[in-house]
């Protein structure tokens, strides 16, 4: 595995002994995402470890970004700008590769996600409408599941029928237009993706579906985490 400067007799070679093809593959990709993407980096954030771990239901959850909502101006900061320029494009299904690298560098330091790879399905929490769903996830999660190497479960929860947007809402049914398919997710580990965690309710509801239809144990995966702001809680 080498680097080198175009036009230059000079650079650095390394050696993995541990010949291993999974560390191997996992360098490779750092070295292309590194060197030779073509992403706007300036206007989207790169960092690539979970910086969230909690538990929400039984459940792991981790995430990549704090996300400062919109109303919360007074609050952003530049980096702050740059996740919601990536939530919002992701939402509408650009910078797909950014967001399968992003989670495939940092799943790959995850134990609990690697030791179960062997009967992990890749699932996203569906979006409000079937047309916002195939756009924001059908591509990521058939890269990202290639990526990572685990079964795509794309397919594994569908709409049957649109509804209006339910995120940050409370005490809503999220799951009532849901079709869940348990020949992808019995006895499986779910690996419940989804672009932004804000209350916690559509997670939890489509976590304890999967349970309810042969799930073995869930863990979630969010792009984003809402900031809870101090001035904003109920007394």
């Amino acid at each position: 595995m080498g680097l080198y400067e175009s036009g230059h007799l000079a650079g650095f070679m390394y050696y993995l002994k541990s010949g291993s093809e999974d560390e191997a593959r996992f360098w490779n990709n750092v070295l292309i995402f590194t060197f030779l993407n073509d992403f706007r980096k300036a206007f989207y954030p790169l960092d690539n470890r979970f910086q969230g771990f909690f538990r929400l239901d039984g459940s792991l959850c981790l995430y990549l970004y704090d996300y400062c909502p919109v109303r919360r101006n007074d609050k952003i900061t530049f980096e702050g700008k740059k996740i919601s320029n990536l939530i919002f494009k992701f939402k509408s299904g650009h910078e797909t590769d950014l967001a399968v690298k992003l989670f495939s560098i940092a799943i790959s330091r995850i134990r609990a996600i690697q030791e179960n790879k062997h009967r992990a399905v890749l699932v996203p929490i569906p979006a409000s409408t079937r047309e916002k769903n195939r756009i924001r996830y059908e591509e990521f999660c058939r890269k990202l599941s290639a990526d990572i190497g685990v079964a795509d479960g794309y397919g594994a929860i569908t709409l049957t029928a649109d509804r209006p947007q339910l995120k940050g809402t409370h005490g809503q049914d999220k799951t009532a237009n849901l079709q869940f398919h348990p020949e992808y997710i019995k006895d499986k580990c779910v690996l419940l993706i989804d672009d932004l965690l804000t209350t916690g309710e559509g997670f939890i509801q489509t976590r304890r579906k999967l349970i309810e239809h042969g799930a073995k144990f869930v863990i979630g995966l969010f792009l984003a985490k809402t900031i809870a702001f101090e001035d904003e809680q109920k007394g």
